[in-house]
């Protein structure tokens, strides 16, 4: 593919400092990424943030503090040394984006993580984005996603902002009549009507391309509508479904993404039984399965239903019949051909352990169960 792929979506702020070819992309044919995305980039930004927002950073994308403390030269205050500091034999083209929270709290200090800013504080961040952009940024970024938040749970700076600070960025991005912005939405996984409507006035504000962040396709309609009136409102959408996957080996008990059985799966099944047979163990196992699991201090948990859950591949071939059902369907039809077994004039076999009706992954199962 020539000239190569353009990722529109990528956290490669702090990458240059231990990775300057940013291998991963180029292994996957991208050639060039626009990084700095949801408001969360390093540049500008006074040493006495450093820390707040290093650990934002790191909180938001899942990435031990003390790896990036100990990368990062810290050697910028403005957008143009950052600049400066990451061009050191780049081996991507990089479109960085000014970040929205160092914004904030390079104009509003502590105040950034309490309030919306003043008209003064509105003009302090134009400001600084004004002079981002003529050191080279391609636009800026920000997010007003509960998805985001601080390192004690706090909701990031920019969830803080009113519409009208991110409309008076946008007039200020209008000026130079180039460059893009990147919202994550307060409903990012359904924009609301108001959500869109804003999203609208950014663009009509800037005059410029806004990528906005949705795992709903229902907002197309609104994207399509956009672009016959002129507002160019983008919605980046996957190459991909939007899923995990989960390898369960032969000799694994539990076969599902949850923290306690995570430990227990990579053992055997001689030695994980045991350990899961202790009821203390299997009542903390159920709770965990059957509640959303939160992966960071402040952020809403999320609940994956074993109804969801689907087998893809199977190592059996007498298990081929697995394929394309769900977890709940395919222990309803395992629970059925065992009862069928024991129902048959003669058959032998001791007692199975009963599967309780709030149980439907038969994690109750004996160790006679079938494997899948």
């Amino acid at each position: 593919m020539t000239p190569g792929i353009i990722d529109t979506h990528t956290h490669y702020d702090a990458q240059p400092f231990w990775d300057r070819l940013c291998t991963s992309s180029i292994w996957h044919g991208v050639t060039t990424v626009l990084m700095g995305n949801c408001g969360l980039t390093l540049a500008p930004l006074r040493p006495e943030h450093r820390d707040a927002m290093l650990a934002t950073f790191c909180c938001v994308e899942d990435i031990p503090v003390r790896s990036l403390a100990s990368v990062v030269p810290w050697n910028w205050e403005n957008f143009d040394e950052y600049l400066n500091a990451i061009d050191i034999g780049l081996g991507l083209n990089l479109m960085p984006l000014v970040g929205h929270n160092p914004l904030r709290l390079s104009a509003m200090d502590q105040a950034a993580w309490d309030r919306a800013a003043t008209p003064d504080e509105i003009a302090h961040m134009q400001r600084l984005l004004r002079e981002s952009l003529e050191a080279g940024a391609w636009g800026w970024s920000t997010t007003d996603s509960p998805t985001h938040a601080g390192p004690q749970g706090q909701p990031v700076p920019t969830r803080l902002a009113a519409d009208e600070e991110r409309v008076a960025l946008g007039r200020t991005l209008g000026e130079f009549n180039r460059g893009i912005i990147e919202i994550l939405p307060k409903g990012a996984g359904k924009p609301s009507p108001a959500d869109l409507d804003h999203l609208r006035d950014v663009a009509v504000a800037s005059g410029r391309p806004v990528f906005f962040l949705s795992f709903d396709t229902n907002a197309w309609p609104y994207v399509a509508e956009g672009h016959s009136r002129g507002r160019a409102a983008l919605q980046p959408a996957a190459g991909h479904p939007l899923q995990s996957a989960v390898h369960a080996e032969e000799d694994d008990l539990l076969p599902q993404p949850r923290r306690v059985g995570r430990r227990d799966a990579a053992a055997t099944r001689r030695s994980a039984a045991p350990r899961c047979a202790d009821p203390e163990r299997r009542a903390k196992m159920r709770d965990q399965a059957l509640k959303p699991q939160r992966r960071r201090p402040g952020v809403p948990g999320r609940l994956v239903p074993w109804r969801s859950i689907f087998v893809r591949k199977v190592k059996l071939a007498k298990n081929q019949g697995l394929v394309d059902q769900s977890l709940t369907d395919a222990r309803r039809e395992a629970e059925q051909a065992r009862r069928r077994r024991h129902a048959r004039p003669g058959a032998r076999g001791r007692a199975r352990h009963r599967v309780p009706a709030d149980d439907p992954l038969g994690r109750g199962r004996s160790r006679r169960s079938p494997t899948w």
